[in-house]
């Protein structure tokens, strides 16, 4: 497909997909009281004298957002789809990267960069939740945005699509 429409669209595609399910909590709020999970005297055990597992149930339901997980578990489901990041990069490597030894370098590079995004992601984000949960959500919003700026207005194309996509006529791009 990337090799009719393009790579550049098709990883701006498949990276609005992939950020998708996480990006959509960014908007909604995801506050709760820490004060009301603890017991009167501060500690942290699951039951105590005034206190019940099922209340403190409730007040955890109550504090998520009743659209938000329901709508997080769908988009996650649906970017199972938009899961061929890596392929598309390797790909556009292959394009842009014309020397052997340059073009092992370029993977090399791209794997560390994934790897590293992998090990610094969940740190970042446990970092952040310490400070309010919200601000993992905008956090990666925000970096989802700059890469889809990055990809729409800097990345040049690697392969020109075979067919435009305002073109009436898309058997030509087939042959």
């Amino acid at each position: 497909l990337s090799d009719i429409l393009g790579r550049r669209l098709c990883l701006f595609i498949t990276v609005l997909g992939s950020c998708a399910p996480v990006c959509s909590l960014a908007f909604f709020s995801w506050e709760h009281p820490v004060d009301s999970f603890l017991n009167t005297d501060g500690s942290n055990t699951v039951l105590d004298e005034n206190h019940d597992v099922s209340s403190r149930a409730s007040k955890l339901e109550m504090s998520m957002p009743p659209v938000a997980i329901p709508m997080f578990v769908i988009l996650l489901s649906l970017s199972g789809i938009f899961s061929s990041t890596f392929t598309l990069v390797f790909a556009y490597i292959s394009d842009s990267v014309r020397g052997r030894d340059e073009r092992v370098s370029a993977y090399g590079l791209a794997l560390a960069t994934f790897g590293l995004s992998f090990t610094l992601g969940p740190m970042t984000g446990g970092y952040l939740a310490n400070y309010k949960t919200d601000y993992v959500f905008q956090c990666t919003l925000g970096l989802t945005i700059l890469d889809l700026l990055y990809i729409y207005w800097i990345l040049p194309e690697s392969k020109q699509p075979r067919i435009s996509l305002g073109s009436a006529d898309i058997s030509e791009g087939m042959t």
